[in-house]
């Protein structure tokens, strides 16, 4: 399959309510060239996966999202999580070490989020026409509202980083693990994933709409599901039908 990689074409905000918002208005008027990404020092109304807002200080942090034309079935979505995911991960390695993914999306370094992502896909019958890859990295923010659990490179290093820098490395990995999906290595991007979600094979505790329980995480199927080995076998959950208690 022909892929064309990412163009660098950059857009930069002094503060835009979301970046996700600004860039599918982007869709709706003009076809921004593959990669186009907005960024900005501040976000006023970012969102998160479960409707969570996102909350980042301005100039600290990095709040982006950049346009892709993946051309994959609806059925492989969930490989375009595991790109950005590992992409992330991978860029985040640079700096710091312990880096996971906590399903289904969401980057923590040990077992504190650092990063968060949100997709937004565009179908056209039975393929993803374009997605928005919406990414929020904690970089030099070192104190968060309302006792949020996060943590940044700088409140684990001390370090003061450069905000082009983390998101260049971050770019430049998103580009390299999209020409993989693009290619259809599925096993390989599944085997990664699986390499850095968090909590596999190990007994955690967790809530269903049946309450609180205790189970084994497995691993994630082709459709995205969370396989969990409970007492009574082995059962699969969507997005908002778990959560993680820890």
């Amino acid at each position: 399959m022909y892929y064309k990689r990412l163009e660098p074409y950059f857009i930069h905000l002094e503060t835009v309510d979301s970046t996700n918002n600004y860039a599918a208005n982007l869709l709706k008027e003009t076809k921004p060239v593959n990669g186009t990404t907005v960024l900005t020092k501040r976000q006023t109304s970012g969102r998160g996966q479960r409707g969570n807002s996102w909350q980042a200080g301005a100039g600290l942090n990095l709040t982006f999202s950049v346009i892709v034309y993946p051309d994959i079935a609806v059925k492989q979505v969930f490989y375009l999580n595991m790109v950005v995911s590992l992409a992330v991960a991978k860029a985040l390695d640079a700096s710091i070490g312990g880096i996971s993914i906590k399903w289904p999306n969401d980057i923590y370094a040990g077992d504190t989020k650092i990063a968060g992502i949100l997709i937004e896909n565009q179908f056209r019958g039975e393929r993803i026409a374009s997605a928005i890859l919406g990414i929020g990295i904690n970089v030099n923010q070192v104190q968060f509202e309302n006792n949020l659990q996060a943590v940044s490179l700088k409140s684990l290093t001390g370090i003061d980083f450069s905000l082009d820098d983390v998101f260049q490395n971050c770019y430049n990995q998103l580009d390299f693990y999209l020409n993989l999906l693009m290619e259809q290595h599925f096993q390989l991007l599944s085997k990664q994933y699986h390499t850095r979600l968090l909590g596999i094979n190990r007994q955690l505790k967790f809530q269903d709409d049946t309450g609180d329980f205790e189970g084994v995480i497995q691993g994630v199927d082709e459709s995205g599901k969370l396989k969990i080995l409970r007492n009574d076998g082995v059962r699969k959950y969507d997005l908002k039908e778990v959560r993680f208690l820890f």
